[in-house]
């Protein structure tokens, strides 16, 4: 075989994966972290105060909510700009099984204290509303059982009283 008959065959991601990598190397933008906090509230309890946190306390536009996703969409209108922000809800079991959501919040272009502010707000919103959170339940020690002495042995009896003859 001439090697003018060769041809280099490729997997066909990796002429995207190439198109990627180069793309983030052209844009060398900070990776946006994440606010994220652990509640013990019920999730429809946590769900619709985010919703009133959101657009009543602090006026932000919901573009969009999912419920059953567990996501809300929601723009903040701040220094004559619009900055897209999330909130994602994910269900799961805490400490000694006790159900727990999971959120994670985030406003591209902000910095991220106020992504922290939303979840400080929150909390003290929930805890001003409903009371402190569920708490799981105390560990118990489980109390061992007495030891009972083995089937075949012989019974004791306390010794007899020798100074009670004489």
């Amino acid at each position: 075989m001439s090697p003018s008959n060769r041809t280099t065959v490729r997997p066909a991601g990796a002429a995207l994966l190439a198109a990627l990598a180069a793309l983030g190397a052209l844009d060398p933008a900070p990776a946006a972290a994440d606010a994220q906090a652990s509640f013990t509230y019920d999730h429809d309890i946590l769900w619709s105060t985010a919703i009133r946190l959101l657009r009543v306390d602090l006026g932000y536009e919901i573009s969009e909510q999912d419920r059953e996703n567990g996501y809300l969409l929601f723009v903040v209108h701040a220094n004559g700009r619009e900055y897209q922000g999330a909130v994602e809800f994910v269900r799961g079991l805490g400490e000694r099984g006790i159900a727990e959501v999971e959120l994670s919040v985030r406003v591209v272009g902000l910095p991220s204290s106020s992504e922290e502010a939303i979840l400080r707000k929150l909390r003290t919103k929930l805890r001003e509303d409903y009371g402190l959170p569920p708490r799981a339940p105390a560990a118990q020690t489980p109390v061992p059982a007495p030891e009972e002495p083995p089937a075949d042995a012989e019974p004791t009896t306390p010794p007899a009283d020798e100074s009670a003859g004489s």
